[in-house]
């Protein structure tokens, strides 16, 4: 198998992706559904089972709040034969065996600490317990699986997980996951053969299973990020929380007047400032806060979440733990106190808020019902969901944000626009910002298209023919001078035998166009291949003219080539 999950996330969301006929492999059924699905979980089912006739192991991809595990409860009702399923947290395997219990209407056994799963068909095992080669050989001993399912399976690129999979030779594989990129770019493709079916965020907010998001950024002076430094594709947690600590005041005196009436969410990086947050919190508005970590015991965390669901606490504040498989669709807020890289821990905290009310749109089936569900949630006391993000100076680091998670193949230039959007303040809806983005990139671009006319003089974009008249009496151009001049994307050939004057004159020119917002040497002669004959182009309008026409295949040519600047820019 070639490629990974970034290329195969980039397909038709909500498209199966199956095979063709042929046998039905050993241990699945294919029978009838055993309880009522949305259309596209039925559809994601089946397209499982259809992709284990050519396969061994699959994907289903779907945003939080369209019901990965309601999908595979089904999968594991159709299977002929023992079915193991795979979480990594106690909240997940305890939320498993509520589920599955209830949908298969049968005794599901528990693997994990001092509980043992013995001869039941279905058991739920914690990653931490089953990996380990005495409880293999233990769990062998009552007969192999022969569906494994993997919940949260962006995790299984890891040893210790996928050894938890690996184990049970000859077992068909399921994994689910919200977000199947990884900041350390580890591939899941080693795992998984394929992508069964695939769902996003905004396809689930277009057929009415999720609420609509809306996007706020709030700077915060005291948070500065610039010097944190990064591993495995994400933020430094220890670094990162010593950051953000110095804004948890602000962050809370902030959420309290805007939203003082709603209830969230609240991520941060590290236990210090979550548990500052939760103090800050109570002393200024009393009992409405409360703060999990990994070091909360499991009982209490039980009640902390219970009390979120009774509406006893307001603010949940948190570090890493209510990212996956923390369901309180009441939560109104995401708030982000917890700036990061990785696009796929950004999905997971803005899937915590978009889910729907309870009983809200169920009643209403069939994709044909997608408008009526829609108009349901509008006029619902949640009719859209709100991700704040808390920011400061972030320095070189390029953050994720709430147009990151909306899928699809938005170009940089695009999502770029919206992020400026978002730092003007204000509530942003991202969808929208996207697509009037799109269509002002469009009319730049079209703009940069047009072509000069036969009586126009050519453009002379490094004003070459305008230094003629220079003496050489200044003697040729330093060696210095040449490497500058090349790295403004001066050609080779009208550097060649250029005199000091000459260097000197172009060199100040670049300078002041830098000093003024205007396109580079380099941009221009780029743009000139596709009629631009203004020299008062600034560099923004550059910019996005040539992302957008190089996403569009405009800027091809085969006399030009690009890795010549990459290089000479890189040998610095």
């Amino acid at each position: 198998m070639t490629g990974d999950l970034f290329s195969w996330a980039e397909g038709a969301a909500g498209t199966p992706v199956v095979s063709g006929g042929g046998v039905a492999p050993r241990g699945l059924a294919g029978g009838p559904l055993s309880h009522t699905l949305r259309y596209y979980q039925e559809e994601a089912v089946e397209a499982v089972f259809r992709e284990w006739e050519t396969n061994s192991s699959t994907l289903a991809v779907l945003a939080t709040g369209l019901g990965k595990t309601q999908i595979f409860c089904e999968v594991a009702a159709r299977a002929n034969g023992r079915v193991l399923v795979l979480a990594h947290r106690d909240e997940l395997v305890q939320q498993a065996v509520r589920r599955l219990e209830g949908v298969l209407g049968e005794m599901v056994g528990v693997e994990q600490a001092q509980l043992r799963g013995g001869r039941c068909r279905v058991v739920v095992g914690s990653v931490q317990t089953v990996y380990r080669d005495d409880r293999i050989r233990g769990m062998q001993a009552h007969g192999d699986f022969d569906v494994v399912i993997a919940d949260e399976a962006h995790h299984y690129a890891a040893k210790t997980y996928a050894k938890a999979i690996m184990a049970w030779e000859g077992a068909k594989v399921l994994g689910v996951t919200a977000t199947p990129d990884r900041g350390d770019k580890k591939a899941l493709g080693r795992i998984f053969d394929s992508v069964a079916y695939q769902m996003g965020i905004v396809e689930g907010v277009q057929a009415g299973y999720l609420t609509p998001i809306h996007g706020r950024q709030v700077h915060v002076e005291e948070i500065d990020i610039s010097g944190v430094a990064s591993t495995a594709g994400d933020l430094v947690r220890a670094q990162l929380d010593n950051a953000v600590l110095k804004g948890v005041e602000a962050i809370v005196q902030v959420t309290l007047d805007e939203w003082g009436d709603n209830c969230g969410i609240a991520f941060f990086p590290g236990k210090r400032s979550a548990a500052f947050a939760a103090e800050r919190f109570n002393a200024i508005k009393p009992g409405c806060a409360a703060v999990i970590t990994d070091d909360t015991p499991r009982d209490e965390r039980r009640e902390i979440i219970a009390a979120c669901h009774r509406g006893a606490i307001q603010y949940l504040c948190n570090c890493m733990i209510a990212t996956e498989g923390f369901d309180w669709p009441e939560a109104e807020i995401m708030i982000c106190g917890r700036p990061t890289k990785s696009r796929a821990l950004y999905a997971q905290m803005v899937g915590r808020v978009t889910r729907v009310l309870p009983g809200l749109v169920d009643a209403i089936p069939g994709r044909e019902g997608s408008d009526a569900r829609r108009s349901a949630i509008a006029s619902s006391a949640k009719p859209r969901c709100l991700v704040v993000d808390f920011v400061g100076n972030s320095g070189r680091h390029d953050l994720a944000s709430v147009v990151d998670v909306l899928g699809g193949k938005w170009h940089d230039a695009e999502r770029q626009a919206v992020k400026r959007k978002l730092k003007k303040g204000g509530e942003v809806d991202p969808l929208e910002a996207v697509k009037q983005a799109q269509e002002e990139l469009k009319a730049l671009a079209k703009k940069a298209q047009a072509k000069v006319t036969a009586k126009v003089t050519p453009f002379d974009v490094f004003g070459m023919k305008d230094m003629v008249g220079l003496a050489m009496s200044g003697g040729p151009a330093t060696e210095a001078q040449i490497r500058a001049l090349l790295l403004m994307g001066i050609p080779a050939k009208d550097v060649q035998g250029i005199s000091k004057n000459q260097a000197t004159k172009l060199i100040g020119t670049a300078a002041k166009r830098r000093q003024v917002g205007l396109a580079s040497f380099k941009q221009m002669r780029l743009l000139a291949r596709h009629g631009v004959t203004r020299t008062n182009v600034t560099k923004r309008e550059a910019c996005a003219a040539i992302d957008y026409l190089a996403s569009r295949g405009w800027g091809r040519d085969p006399s030009f080539d690009p890795n010549v600047f990459r290089k000479l820019a890189g040998d610095r």
